[in-house]
């Protein structure tokens, strides 16, 4: 499989998994620093394509958030690149915030539930039954 960025160059891969907003690419050969290198630039990254055998896999553009590289046994490589906006930070913020929100909600709608039957009780009440 090869990997096209952006400016025309290309990277062997053995895989490429995309899960989330996050892009992991795994490769043999190729050393980390290298790899940092090469996923740091945005020019590169701003648009991927994964072809095999002249068809085209998959595409990702965006993933300009340079996470981190891993090592793994048999001299596999691998890097970690988030997609600009999509990291697991800026989205557990941004679940937070949404979760703050619906709990503030949920305590108002509690206080309108509340209101309204002591408004029936009262009704209820006025009514002499």
């Amino acid at each position: 499989m090869q990997l096209n960025f952006k400016d025309g160059t290309s990277l062997q891969v053995q895989k490429v998994v995309e899960s989330g907003g996050r892009l992991q690419v795994l490769v043999a050969g190729t050393q980390p620093e290298q790899l940092r290198t090469l996923f740091t630039d945005p020019l590169k990254t701003g648009y991927m394509k994964v072809t095999e055998r002249g068809e085209t896999l998959a595409e990702y553009a965006e993933y300009t958030g340079f996470y981190r590289t891993e090592e793994y046994t048999g001299k596999i490589y691998g890097v970690v690149v988030n997609q600009v906006g999509k990291s697991v930070e800026e989205r557990l913020a941004e679940t937070e915030e949404k979760t703050d929100e619906l709990i503030e909600n949920a305590k108002n709608n509690g206080r309108q539930i509340t209101d309204l039957q002591l408004a029936v009780c009262e009704l209820y009440e006025g009514t002499g039954v």
